[in-house]
């Protein structure tokens, strides 16, 4: 399902502790490294599961190291 605006997941490398509470919250959305610490997709959001998993993640992240921006295009 679409109709949400696009949003973007983006994760600060220096304050995750590779908890990952955010990996389970947002399977469909995050993989992980050989270290522990979520791979996040350079990609905007544009269904609302997604958003829906996005945020859930960002929300329970004990570090705040996940983060959502509005209307962000994936950088090249």
């Amino acid at each position: 399902m679409t109709g949400a605006s696009p949003i973007g997941l983006r994760w600060d490398a220096a304050a995750c502790d590779g908890v990952g509470i955010c990996l389970h919250l947002a399977d469909r959305l995050l993989t992980v490294d050989a270290w522990g610490f979520p791979i996040v997709p350079r990609r905007p959001l544009t269904t609302r599961a997604d958003q829906r998993a996005a945020r859930a993640a960002a929300r329970a992240c004990p570090r705040r190291a996940l983060f959502l921006v509005e209307d962000d295009p994936a950088p090249s």
